[in-house]
């Protein structure tokens, strides 16, 4: 049996708002298994980015609540209950996290040499360093990311480097160090597509290379299809269904799966998918039952009231739908 290295139990987060709370993420189980590619997909809003930055601890405790019940383990420890002092060990040494945001994740006003120094530097892998072994170090961590002349890129500021580059030196910032997990939250937003095939090759690269675990955040199910093992589909807060990467391809199960697969343009054409019908879910008063139900063409009253459990569809695959409960379904599509 494949050993975890994150493991993330019946977790909850609420942002405080002054309409109430809003539950963005409702008790969600995931989990990584150590050198494992895992995709996470699913529209803007679901609370994808909330719970990977819940994992590194970076959303301040005074606008969010986490109920007591939700747990998050990594190699065997608690993050939720790491000291600050613990929590700094954490993110030094365990996860590495590229934003989607590059302009928002480097400092304007410093250096690429300095940042990447200064990640060197305060470490816990390397004992003292001298001044030439951090230049050396991020050095060669530019240039493993396939930047040109990485020593006049060191003297540069992040306004002065393309998107493309900017996006390469976060990925360099966050292989820098021997971290065994790495989030990756949309990398290529905003990049072109010969630039986002680069960077998704790279990270592939870089990954088998090094043997780390990798969750891959993003709205393309071919990214996920290239680049993950496994795969999680959200909605609204919740994991929908989960299974092997060419098991969502080859046997999609959630309502929301097939919606997303229809989405999906083909080569043979065919016109404009009419894609999925009405809005994400309010989070203040989201629906009692199923999230979907409101956008589900196959909902019926049941699932207005109940919360579906999640169905084992066949080994690795399953499914959260009330349809699903009595081991059969008639949901068209379905193989």
């Amino acid at each position: 049996m494949a050993e975890r290295l994150l493991d993330i139990q019946n977790l909850s987060i609420g942002y405080k708002t002054y309409r109430g709370v809003a539950k963005v993420v409702n008790k969600i189980n995931l989990h990584v298994n150590k050198g494992e590619k895992i995709g996470l997909v699913g529209e803007s809003g679901c609370g994808k980015t909330t719970t990977m930055k819940t994992i590194l601890r970076t959303i301040l405790p005074d606008i969010v609540e986490i109920p007591p019940e939700g747990k998050i383990i990594f190699n065997g420890q608690s993050v939720l209950k790491l000291n600050q002092r613990e929590l700094y060990t954490f993110r030094r040494t365990g996860v590495s996290m590229i934003s989607q945001s590059p302009m928002s994740a480097l400092n304007p006003v410093f250096t690429i040499g300095q940042q990447l120094t200064d990640i060197i530097k305060y470490s816990e892998f390397y004992k003292n360093p001298t001044k030439k072994e951090c230049n050396e170090i991020a050095i060669n961590a530019l240039k493993s990311v396939m930047l040109s002349d990485p020593k006049r890129l060191m003297n540069s500021y992040p306004y002065q480097l393309s998107g493309g580059m900017r996006q390469r030196v976060c990925i360099a910032s966050a292989l820098v160090m021997p971290k065994e997990l790495l989030i990756a939250d949309e990398p290529c937003t905003a990049l072109d597509v010969t630039i986002q095939d680069q960077i998704h090759s790279l990270l592939r690269e870089l990954v088998e290379e090094k043997k780390r675990s990798l969750i891959m955040i993003t709205h393309s199910l071919g990214v996920a299809r290239d680049l993950v093992d496994r795969i999680y589909i959200m909605y609204g807060g919740e994991i929908v269904e989960t299974c092997e990467i060419d098991d969502i391809f080859d046997n999609p199960c959630h309502p929301y799966t097939q919606g997303l697969l229809k989405c999906v343009p083909r080569l043979s054409g065919g016109g404009l998918t009419p894609g999925i019908y009405g809005y994400v879910p309010d989070y203040v008063k989201p629906p009692k039952g199923c999230r979907f139900s409101p956008r589900c063409p196959y909902a019926i009253e049941q699932c207005k009231k109940e919360k579906p459990n999640e169905i084992k569809i066949s080994p690795g695959h399953f499914v959260s739908c009330l349809l699903y409960q009595n081991g059969t379904s008639k949901l068209k599509g379905d193989n």
